[in-house]
C-alpha cells in the first residue's frame, strides 16, 4: 500500500482547507451553523458538506466505484472494524469519535447529504436480484420500528404542545368564571 493518508484522499478537494488541529474548537468561539454538527431541526441550503460530496461524486466514474469501495471495506477490516461497526462508531456510538472534527465532518457529510433518503429506501426495501430467493433481507422490519417509534415520539410532542395551550387557555378563562359566580 502506498503512503496515501486518508486526509490526502478525503480532503483533496479545493473547495476547504484542513482543520487547524492545533487551533482551538472552533464550534465553540463561532455561532456558525458550519463550525458545528447540526442540530435536529437545521437543514442549511448549501453546506460545504453537501459540495464537497457533490465534488467528488461528480469525479467518480461508475467503473471506479466497485474498486473504491472493495479498498474502503479491506482497509476497515485492516483495522479490525467493519461497516456495522463503523457506522456505529461514525453515528455517536463512541466517545472518542464524538468531539473529533474529522468524524464531525464525515457523519455531517452524510447527514445533508442527497444520498441519505435513498440509502434509506434501500435499506429498508433492498433491490431484488433476478433470482428472487437470492434476494437482499434488508433493514425492513428494523426500520419500520424505529418509524413507528418516531411517529410515536412526533405524536406524542404535538400532544404535548396541544396540552400546554389547552392548560393555558383554561388558565386564562378560570378568573371570568370565578367573577360569574
Amino acid at each position: 500500500m502506498d503512503d496515501t493518508t486518508y486526509e490526502d484522499l478525503y480532503w483533496e478537494s479545493d473547495i476547504f482547507d484542513l482543520p487547524n488541529r492545533l487551533a482551538n474548537d472552533p464550534a465553540k468561539d463561532s455561532d456558525d451553523v458550519m463550525d458545528s454538527e447540526l442540530s435536529d431541526n437545521e437543514e442549511p441550503s448549501d453546506p460545504i458538506h453537501w459540495s464537497n460530496t457533490c465534488a467528488l461524486k461528480d469525479k467518480l466514474t461508475a467503473d471506479a466505484v466497485l474498486p473504491a469501495v472493495k479498498n474502503t471495506l479491506s482497509y476497515m477490516c485492516s483495522q479490525g472494524l467493519n461497516l456495522p461497526l463503523f457506522l456505529h462508531a461514525l453515528s455517536w456510538g463512541n466517545e472518542s469519535c464524538i468531539p473529533d472534527e474529522q468524524v464531525q465532518y464525515a457523519r455531517t457529510s452524510l447527514m445533508v447529504s442527497e444520498e441519505l433518503p435513498g440509502i434509506l429506501e434501500r435499506w429498508y426495501c433492498p433491490p431484488r436480484s433476478l433470482h428472487k430467493w437470492n434476494g437482499a433481507a434488508g433493514a425492513h422490519v428494523c426500520l419500520q420500528k424505529f418509524g413507528a417509534r418516531c411517529v410515536k415520539d412526533v405524536v406524542e410532542q404535538e400532544m404535548k404542545v396541544m396540552a400546554d395551550r389547552s392548560h393555558c387557555n383554561n388558565r386564562k378563562r378560570e378568573p371570568e368564571k370565578w367573577r360569574m359566580c
